[in-house]
């Protein structure tokens, strides 16, 4: 697992430091029920589909760095937000570079889980995934 990475977060004009860690498998599967339970939601209200998935993507980012941002870069380390609301009011301009920050961090290719699974050409461990790819909202 790829160690923390130190960085900081804009709360206003605060420049705060903060640490950004991958997040766990667990973590990992929240983040997707969250995610497609916005879609769900926008969708059953009626929404055009450019909200619906924009609505999908924003609840990812928050939910992500909502896991992933803390407040040292121990193991064990306190979470910089203490609800998940709490990442929904971040500019969305914040919430991208700290996403992309995340993605360049922690998110392996396919080629790199390849490597790091020894998989070789016609195995099962072939056709594994990435891991969720980070959207960036716009």
């Amino acid at each position: 697992m790829a160690p923390p990475k130190k960085t900081f977060i804009m709360l206003g004009d605060e420049k705060m430091e903060c640490w950004i860690h991958p997040i766990s498998g667990r973590e990992r599967l929240i983040v997707e029920a969250v995610a497609q339970e916005s879609l769900k939601d926008a969708s059953d209200k009626g929404l055009t589909d450019q909200f619906c998935f924009y609505s999908q993507a924003r609840a990812e980012i928050c939910q992500r760095l909502f896991f992933s941002i803390r407040k040292t870069g121990e193991k064990d380390a306190e979470r910089f937000f203490e609800i998940e609301d709490e990442v929904a009011f971040l500019p969305i301009d914040e919430a991208n570079r700290l996403a992309l920050e995340y993605k360049e961090n922690f998110v392996c290719s396919g080629e790199e889980l390849k490597n790091y699974y020894r998989a070789k050409p016609g195995t099962a461990s072939e056709t594994l995934s990435t891991s969720p790819s980070v959207t960036v909202v716009r």
